[in-house]
């Protein structure tokens, strides 16, 4: 029969035990939290360093109130960053979407704020990536989450250059033709002739197959859209596109009319989920353009993502006409 004081030790042994597992389970559980950031292309800005002339590629994370603060204390504890001895806990790098090449990183943001102002440069002129996405890594708990991908606009504006919206500019109205359009393996245009589109309020079949890509159950499809401007489309404009699924992700980019430039067609590489999907695409979704009217800025469809090809009655789908 064991004596009190051996029962005592190994339950001691068994507390401990618990305890060692239960902070395990704890770290483990915090670093599941780490969010998952939602990135947006916010244009272009040409500057001159080092005596040459660069163009500089804006990003910004829409949710950095999810990431807390401390993630991105210095940690002089963890492997530095080249020279910096006392690097961020956490570090955010940009790949090419292509190749899935490192562009650029930061190893010493301060706070949770500064992902709102991530970017990238390239030499004026050189292309940049049709492109890219963000991953966030929180080096203390080995830790790494990957954001949508973003499509790069290669229109730029100019050095510094802002489209103003003045008095003239506010007689503009920015909207879009009230369909999507499905369109393959194409990144960069619409087929009116061919693509299939959707009508507002429509559903659409898309099949599993016709993925770019998949990743267990979210497949991404190009997604066209038509955008458009009315009343006085003198000069240039730069707003933006964007397109959302309710409950999951987003993707946009810069939307450019050149000088009496009416109409504006672009293609988004866009992430859904097995089943049904809500969509709603918003042109000038942060109000920075000035407009007659804000009310036409959005329209909502369904696609349904499903293995095999199948049709639902009375869907809103048919073969294109080019006249949604």
């Amino acid at each position: 029969m064991r004596s009190t004081s051996t029962r005592r030790k190994a339950s001691l042994v068994v507390l401990a035990a618990v305890a060692v597992f239960t902070c395990a389970a704890a770290r483990g559980a915090a670093a599941q939290a780490l969010p998952t950031p939602r990135v947006v292309f916010a244009g272009t800005e040409d500057y001159e360093a080092g005596g040459k002339q660069w163009t500089r590629y804006k990003l910004a994370v829409l949710n950095p109130s999810d990431f807390a603060n401390e993630l991105f204390a210095a940690a002089p504890d963890l492997p530095p960053c080249g020279a910096n001895e006392n690097p961020a806990r956490t570090w955010v790098d940009i790949y090419n979407r292509q190749g899935r090449e490192r562009i650029y990183g930061f190893c010493a943001l301060t706070a949770a704020q500064d992902l709102g102002a991530l970017w990238f440069a390239l030499e004026k002129g050189a292309p940049p990536p049709a492109a890219i996405y963000v991953t966030i890594t929180d080096r203390r708990n080995k830790m790494r989450v990957v954001s949508n991908v973003v499509a790069i606009s290669t229109p730029n504006t100019g050095a510094g250059k802002t489209l103003e919206s003045g008095n003239a500019q506010a007689q503009t109205d920015l909207s879009m033709r009230l369909a999507l359009y499905f369109t393959g393996a194409k990144t960069d245009k619409i087929d009116l002739k061919n693509d299939k589109y959707v009508a507002a309020g429509g559903t659409m079949e898309l099949n599993k197959s016709q993925a770019t890509n998949c990743d267990g159950n979210t497949c991404e499809f190009n997604i066209g859209f038509i955008a458009s401007r009315s009343g006085n489309v003198s000069g240039e404009l730069s707003t933006y596109g964007l397109l959302q699924v309710e409950k999951g992700g987003l993707v946009g980019n810069t939307v450019y009319f050149a000088d009496r430039e009416k109409s504006k067609q672009g293609v988004l590489p866009l992430k859904l989920k097995m089943g049904m999907n809500k969509v709603t695409f918003t042109i000038d979704p942060y109000k920075k353009a000035a407009e007659a009217s804000e009310a036409n800025n959005s329209f909502s469809v369904n696609f349904n993502v499903t293995p095999t090809l199948t049709v639902i009655p009375g869907a809103k789908v048919k073969p294109n006409d080019g006249k949604p």
